[in-house]
């Protein structure tokens, strides 16, 4: 009976496994989109500002939408993240208990043997967390929607086409 069990619970616990990191891989996916659709949103914005060969406190609106699209962004950015850890955390329990039910436990040495070599091939990469890029680009979409206003306000311009 115990192998008939063992093996049920083996079973159960590498689909929630798999559920979790499907999860996981769909949220990536989500924000992926989104930060995609966020981009080319705000480069239509901008040319649409530009168009006109001004920059004037007409232009205000669509600066203000690249500061609010920039801080949702964001927002949605760690959200996404939020979730991607809470699946990938469920997952790895999963997997743990899935590897302590194999004997010697094979998973885990994998896991650390791969950890380390990729650690010692990139080890300043390593330490950076991929979600601090994407905040970082949507943050710089409002920063540039902020620099806009800016100028639309106290310094606008007109260019001359030449």
């Amino acid at each position: 009976m115990p192998d008939e069990h063992d093996s049920t619970l083996r079973d159960a616990h590498w689909k929630m496994y798999s559920e979790n990191s499907i999860q996981a891989r769909h949220h990536e996916t989500q924000r992926a989109a989104v930060a995609s659709t966020f981009i080319g949103i705000s480069g239509a914005v901008i040319a649409f500002m530009t168009s006109d060969k001004t920059l004037s406190p007409l232009d205000l609106p669509p600066a203000l939408l690249l500061v609010l699209l920039g801080m949702f962004g964001a927002v949605f950015s760690a959200k996404q993240y939020e979730r991607i850890q809470l699946h990938t955390r469920r997952a790895r329990g999963y997997r743990d208990a899935y590897d302590a039910l194999l004997p010697g436990s094979p998973l885990r040495s994998i896991r650390r043997i791969a950890d380390d070599d990729n650690t010692r091939e990139f080890p300043k990469l390593s330490v950076l967390r991929l979600n601090q890029f994407w905040i970082a680009m949507n943050l710089a979409i409002s920063g540039l929607g902020v620099c806009l206003v800016i100028v639309a306000l106290f310094f606008p311009i007109r260019v001359i086409a030449s």
